[in-house]
């Protein structure tokens, strides 16, 4: 049985490695409730002790001391995550931990299992061993999970090599063992696609773009001919299958390669290789439900911009699409306004990433960012049950383990398997709720003295309950109408406590990042509720020269400087020439001129430009528009032109970059506009500035820039502070 050991190791003085071991009984670190909590503590120095204590969720120590090598044991122990924390005695700096969890058996027997849209992402497009993923399913089993989003029954992954048949037997071995553990697939194909089928094949195209292009003329028949034959062996076992990968950013689908730099020509190779690799799978699999996948911006898209009705515009790939999948939080009704028009009103929605995503920049993350994901998941998942969203996968079960630290943190557990409190989290919430009927949202909006309340209603078995959230606040007292005599509570960990209204009312101490089920009657106020309206508290149009009008002084562009994008860099010596343009402009009587004769770095023009503080329930809005205009911009080399709004440290190196889409080929005069939004949490403490760049990075070619400005709003959440509540 595959079991991860999870240690530290130091070196003791005598030049002997030696290590403070933790290792579970249970494989998965989670137990039963009334089950007896096990652990082993080896790898002492000889008589050696260690000292340990065990910390719940709310960072209390519930068990502590000192234990010699052998076993420990704990009972007795609540429903929540725990963990473990060891440090050996007399040997400074040796330190273990490990987190369990105490959450109750899933008993599918006792559920409406066609209810359940509760889903999972597996590690994205990589490849790893099958006891691994053995192991995640087990992990999604062991808490109800039904739905499971694989990228691995691929061409990339089946036949990696063209030389080589295709070996079916890991995509064999990794579908059973989904169907053993009771879990519906939904497979996302073709993408990535394998670089040696691809358009980009022999061009100059960046190997980062081989996998997302069209396939070459002559492997086209061998693609069609691949994915009948993948949905003849798999058809009746998968209920889903997405046709590429968010394919309305151009980081997932760029077509074929004689169409770089043609946004609407991209799009229709999308179409075209939609229809073709749908009908294949038909051809394997006449009942196969196929459908697209795209951001979570739809139904406008991010790149492709209103590429949903274009898409529907053509009769065949309407024809082909059985069900529309997208990702984390765009709207169904909207979404669903632009499917009826196309007589497709009616056909699943589905969201194969959905879920928290708490941004970090540290290779740590603090306990409060990897807390937020249960809020955020939380919200997410409730606002599209309730719009009948079904086969919310979230993202992700498991960080990847290849990985570096990305700035986000999205897994339920680590890359090494070990416990987050939002697996728990997720287990309550299906526990609870997983084939509950979703019954609206509720008002109670304004119920607590500070921030605001979500609050969504869902139907079981005669019974309701109520999922409340705090947001805008870290902590606040909230204040509920109930007419029932006893309310059952319960918190994300899965503890129970019996609640007993006075007087009608219920008064709860709640905290933004523990959500709460409270199963009985809430009563709240007439009308939707809706989320408070943020007030306006500071605006600032930022003094930057963007028409560029201002006198040039020997080389100095007033309010703009040549710029890397690690803050270093001297691109006047490597061929990138920056100057202004009477000749060419969008208005006025000049613009800002780029040029590079050869490729270079992530060279740019910057601009660099301080920002307010925020307070408690404030964000800033920036907002930065553009006119540009491009001449022979080459590469698809991950380049081209791209603006980006960049956190950089007092001494300029960057922290966090947020880029726009890079433009190539030539194109006339045309707008730019992108909004980037900051929570007080996103500021790290080593945040000092912004930056704001545009980048001509690692391509030829001219491009014009004219007519910029920058826009920073502070807004006040309505709801936030007593003195803005409405």
């Amino acid at each position: 049985m595959f079991k991860p050991t999870l240690f530290a190791a130091v070196l003791l003085a005598g030049g002997v490695l030696t290590a403070l071991e933790l290792t579970p009984s249970a494989d998965t670190a989670v137990y039963a409730p009334g089950e007896t909590v096990r652990f082993t503590v080896s790898k002492l120095p000889a008589n050696g002790r260690a000292a340990y204590r065990v910390i719940d969720f709310d960072r209390k120590a519930v068990r502590s001391g000192e234990t010699a090598p052998g076993n420990l044991e704990f009972t007795g122990l609540p429903h929540g995550w725990y963990e473990l924390q060891a440090e050996t005695v007399g040997n400074a700096g040796e330190k273990a931990r490990y987190p369990f969890a105490v959450i109750p058996e899933f008993d599918r027997s006792q559920t409406d299992w066609e209810k359940n849209q509760f889903g999972v992402m597996v590690a994205p497009h990589t490849r790893y061993p099958l006891a691994h993923r053995d192991f995640d399913a087990k992990f999604m089993e062991r808490i109800g999970v039904r739905w499971v989003r694989t990228h691995r029954l691929n061409w990339i992954q089946i036949q990696p090599d063209e030389h080589k048949a295709p070996d079916w037997v890991t995509a064999d071995r990794e579908v059973e063992l989904y169907k053993k553990r009771g879990l519906s697939i939904v497979a996302t194909t073709a993408w990535p696609f394998p670089a040696w089928a691809s358009s980009g094949r022999g061009t100059k195209t960046d190997r980062y773009y081989l996998d997302k292009m069209f396939p070459a003329d002559k492997y086209i028949e061998q693609t069609k001919k691949f994915h009948t034959e993948l949905a003849r062996r798999y058809g009746d076992k998968v209920d889903y299958w997405e046709i590429g990968n968010e394919i309305d950013a151009e980081n997932f689908w760029v077509g074929r390669y004689k169409h770089q730099g043609d946004k609407a020509a991209i799009m229709q190779d999308y179409i075209e290789f939609y229809i073709m690799i749908a009908k294949a799978l038909r051809t394997g699999a006449p009942a196969a439900q196929i459908g697209p996948n795209t951001t979570g911006r739809a139904p406008d898209g991010s790149t492709y911009r209103d590429w949903l009705n274009v898409f529907l515009q053509n009769p065949e790939a309407r024809k082909q699409m059985d069900y529309f999948s997208t990702h984390y939080f765009p709207s169904v009704p909207e979404i669903r306004k632009v499917l009826a028009r196309y007589g497709k009103g009616d056909v699943d929605i589905i969201f194969t990433e959905i879920g928290g995503m708490a941004h970090s920049y540290r290779k740590v993350p603090t306990w409060e960012e990897t807390c937020r994901n249960i809020r955020i998941t939380c919200i997410q998942y409730a606002t599209q049950l309730q719009a009948g969203g079904k086969a919310l996968c979230k993202f992700l079960l498991r960080d990847i383990p290849e990985l570096p630290p990305q700035g986000w943190i999205a897994g339920m557990l680590e890359g090494n398997f070990k416990l987050r409190p939002e697996y728990v989290a997720f287990a309550t919430l299906i526990r609870e709720i997983g084939d509950a009927d979703p019954a609206g949202r509720i008002n109670i909006t304004r119920r607590s003295d500070k921030g605001w309340l979500h609050g969504f209603r869902f139907r079981r078995g005669g019974k309701t309950l109520t999922l409340v959230i705090l947001n805008d606040a870290p902590k606040a007292a909230v204040t509920l109408d109930s007419a029932s005599k006893e309310l059952r509570v319960i918190d994300m960990m899965g503890r129970e406590t019996t609640q007993i209204p006075q007087n009608g009312k219920l008064v709860l101490e709640m905290d933004s990042d523990r959500p709460l089920l409270i199963e009985g009657d809430i009563s709240g106020e007439p009308g939707e509720g809706r989320d408070p309206e943020p007030v306006l508290v500071q605006e600032i149009n930022v003094k930057c020269n963007g028409d560029f009008e201002m006198p040039v002084r020997g080389a100095t562009i007033p309010y703009w400087h040549l710029g890397y994008d690690t803050g270093k860099g001297t691109p006047e010596q490597v061929g990138f020439l920056v100057s202004v343009d009477d000749k060419v402009k969008h208005s006025g009587r000049q613009a800002l001129k780029i040029h590079a004769e050869k490729r270079t770095g992530f060279y740019a023009v910057c601009h660099t430009m301080t920002v307010p503080k925020l307070k408690l329930g404030q964000y800033m809005v920036v907002t930065y528009r553009w006119w540009a205009k491009g001449e022979k911009i080459d590469s698809i080399d991950k380049a081209g032109f791209a603006p980006s709004l960049s956190m950089r440290r007092k001494d300029n190196s960057r922290i966090h970059w947020r880029d726009g889409d890079f433009e190539r080929g030539t194109f006339d005069w045309m707008a730019g506009e992108q909004v980037r939004k900051y929570e007080q949490n996103d500021f790290p403490p080593d945040f000092n500035h912004f930056s704001l760049e545009f980048y001509l990075g690692k391509s030829t070619g001219t491009l014009w820039l004219d007519d910029v400005s920058i826009n920073i709003k502070v807004m006040q959440r309505g709801a936030s502070e007593a003195r803005y509540l409405k």
